[in-house]
């Protein structure tokens, strides 16, 4: 049972002296929640009798903002909604549109919103708040998840964890659950879709996987039912926020409507007729169908059947619409469970989540990266340093040499994908590491150590291990990137993975084919001196097949001559060797 706070400034006593107290907030496209721990229970804080907070702002050419429910009433300015949306979009954190002389941001709109729950927040507890845990969705990439900070602190937030929200969710339904099996989140927002299957045991929460969609969710719903009415009445809609308020009040009444009059003015002229829910579902079908497609990829990834599954778990106020719990039901063959509210059991988990990280817990919590990280080697071959669904907070090293002599410099190419080429796989940084001592190649040591925290950011480091020479970089990408994109080519690499590895094959065999030519042309110019005519003749042919061999592209032929030539030269090295000890 959730407990309710009703008037200012009559907090509990365990919370009047408490000077390390924090808030959960679940940050979402269209409404925001917030919660607290209160005597061992995560209390949804409200305001009056509602919990949800619009995730709307209003701009006014002054200057002035209004946030939530005053944002909504019809007046001047520019209303903006699901700015949650542009965290992920290219440029869209940093893009920035003026209203009147103000320049705007998805970063300083969002904090816009925090810095509002914030208020309300002191307003309900009669005290100052300065942290709290903040959701986001599981696939949200660096650039998000680090403009969702900025705007934290914008609004006089510290952030002390940014909680993937299917994993806030469990957290909620994790304190009640006895059962060691495994169980899945099914979580479809405003704005964002996600889905986790996790496992309790013995204390630790650990996300086995995940998967997800940052571009689909209820806001879709709202766009497929205005189509639907535009196909109706063969006419376009304006499309402005008043339209998809309108919009969603028609698809939150089909939620326990069948049929549902609608009317709206349209360029001095009325529409108006009947919705029925068979047309509403037929009409988002096709999304509620790519969210079962995420399903069963989060699924693939933890190699367990839909059988072996406890339960399933419906997060988001999204999930109230009747196309989804049937298409879920049918789906796992189980009836989800909703005993929480949807609307507030990421901001309970997130609540429960702030109150370990203050006050300490007996549960600890294992989440996941959702993508591989990984480095540019030579030929363009990726070098995956963390493997997705790796629990994080986590550290992975590993070690790098020189390609040519005398190299006094590296460039390290972060990268992030699940392909085997670089080219298939998102740009995330690049970096130089220079003052590396001159040495032959193949001799330095570079460790390159990949650190990824508890808020899924990337720190990765470079360092030469004679000199402790070292040079870093947080990865925080300008560009965001689409979740459909990624869910696209979480696909594109199970369809591409034989080809993919026939690709890094080749370049590989490239690699140590230009490697050896490289060493034996060099230790030819020293010592060729040790090898009678025929033997030098014979290497200097074998390694003019490898170098032609090289423009075939085809491994049949260059594997076989590369370790021809290794063979070869294998007795000029033994004889190079045995010469160097009779100089010495």
């Amino acid at each position: 049972m959730l407990l309710q706070i009703c008037e200012p400034g009559t907090t509990p006593t365990p919370h009047e002296t408490d000077d390390n107290i924090a808030v959960g907030i679940d940050l979402g496209t269209t409404h925001t929640v917030a919660s607290i721990m209160m005597n061992g229970r995560p209390v949804v804080l409200r305001w009056g009798h509602q919990s949800l907070i619009p995730s709307a702002v209003r701009l006014f050419e002054n200057g002035d903002v209004a946030v939530g429910e005053d944002a909504l009433k019809p007046n001047d300015g520019k209303l903006v909604l699901s700015i949650k949306r542009s965290m992920t979009n290219s440029t869209a954190p940093e893009a920035t549109f003026t209203v009147g002389h103000v320049k705007w941001s998805a970063v300083t709109i969002t904090a816009q919103i925090l810095k509002f729950v914030k208020n309300e927040i002191e307003s309900v507890l009669g005290r100052a708040i300065h942290q709290a845990v903040i959701t986001v969705p599981a696939y949200f990439d660096d650039a998000a998840r680090t403009a969702t900070k900025q705007a934290a602190q914008i609004a006089g937030i510290h952030v002390l964890r940014l909680l993937n929200e299917p994993t806030a969710a469990a957290v909620a339904y994790g304190m009640n659950m006895h059962s060691q099996n495994a169980f899945a989140i099914y979580d479809l927002g405003g704005g964002t879709f996600d889905v986790s299957i996790l496992k309790p045991s013995e204390g630790v929460l650990r996300v086995l996987s995940t998967a997800g969609d940052t571009q689909l969710g209820g806001d879709d719903f709202d766009k497929a039912l205005i189509k639907l009415i535009e196909h109706k009445h063969n006419t376009t809609l304006p499309s402005t926020p008043q339209v998809k308020l309108w919009a969603r009040d028609l698809k939150q009444q089909l939620t326990h409507k069948k049929t549902i009059p609608y009317e709206i003015d349209l360029n001095d002229t009325k529409i108006h007729g009947d919705l029925s829910v068979e047309e509403f579902d037929a009409a988002i079908k096709p999304l509620v169908d790519k969210t079962l497609t995420i399903v069963d990829q989060a699924m693939r990834d933890t190699k367990l059947t839909k059988d072996q599954l406890d339960s399933v778990i419906l997060v988001g106020g999204s999930t109230r619409v009747p196309a989804i719990i049937k298409a879920v039901e049918a789906h796992f063959s189980k009836s989800p469970l909703s005993y929480l509210n949807p609307d507030e059991v990421v901001a309970m988990g997130a609540g429960i989540q702030a109150g370990a990280l203050t006050h300490g817990a007996n549960t600890v919590l294992l989440d996941v990266i959702p993508i591989s990280l990984g480095l540019e080697t030579m030929g363009g071959i990726v070098e995956k340093i963390i493997h997705r669904n790796t629990s994080i907070p986590t550290t992975q090293s590993q070690t790098f040499t020189t390609f040519v002599d005398g190299q006094t410099a590296l460039t390290i190419h972060v990268v992030q994908g699940e392909r085997e080429m670089v080219n298939d796989c998102r740009s995330l940084a690049k970096f130089t590491l220079r003052n590396i001592p001159p040495k032959p190649a193949g001799t330095a040591k570079i460790t390159v150590t990949f650190q990824v925290d508890a808020d899924g950011l990337l720190t990765v480091t470079a360092e030469e291990e004679t000199t402790s020479t070292k040079q870093s970089v947080e990865v925080n990408p300008t560009f965001g990137l689409n979740e459909e994109e990624m869910i696209a080519h979480l696909e594109s690499a199970m369809k591409h993975a034989q080809s993919d590895m026939r690709k890094r094959l080749l370049e590989e065999a490239k690699v140590e084919s230009k490697r050896l030519i490289q060493a034996l042309e060099k230790a030819l110019s020293l010592d060729s001196c040790l090898l009678d005519a025929a033997t030098l003749s014979q290497l200097q042919n074998a390694t003019a097949d490898l170098k032609t061999s090289l423009d075939t592209q085809d491994i049949d032929t260059i594997k076989p001559l590369c370790e021809n030539l290794e063979r070869l030269s294998h007795s000029f090295a033994e004889k190079r060797i045995a010469h160097a000890i009779r100089q010495s």
